[in-house]
């Protein structure tokens, strides 16, 4: 993670196969010695999408629901999470960038200082391999900025 304030964009397409239902994707935040985490990502389980900000206790214990919203499943998901050095705030954006929306805020010192930022991919059913994934299209951050991307 760098040190200081830092932003990271991330712009997502799902490749679901024809699946409508039961998964997770998104960026997230991660805690390594202790695996709690947070995570800004799209949900589709039981079909009722929508975009959601979750605490995870850790990386197999689900934790706390912070805030989101029904909605589509989106072609693109463009998403941003910015930590200012007392909290991380999660943004989402239905304009292809032009405008971000906070769906949540996190004092830091309520859950965790992050160690890792990543990608989210979760089934909640059993699936053949391959069957779910997702292209990154777009990934900024201070270590990775995509004005040196080839």
């Amino acid at each position: 993670m760098p040190s200081g304030n830092w932003t990271v964009t991330v712009v997502l397409s799902p490749s679901v196969f024809g699946r409508v239902d039961y998964y997770r994707m998104g960026v997230g935040v991660v805690d390594e010695a202790s695996g709690k985490a947070l995570s800004l990502h799209y949900n589709t389980q039981a079909g009722n999408g929508g975009v959601e900000v979750t605490y995870f206790s850790s990386l197999t214990q689900y934790g706390t629901w912070l805030n989101g919203w029904a909605g589509s499943r989106p072609e693109y998901f463009f998403a941003r999470i910015s930590y200012d050095g007392a909290g991380y705030t999660f943004k989402i954006s239905a304009d292809y960038g032009a405008t971000w929306k906070t769906v949540a805020t996190a004092a830091k010192a309520s859950y965790f200082t992050a160690t890792h930022v990543g990608l989210v991919l979760e089934s909640y059913n059993p699936i053949q391999a391959g069957l779910l994934t997702i292209s990154c299209f777009y990934w900024d951050d201070p270590d990775y900025p995509a004005s040196n991307a080839i």
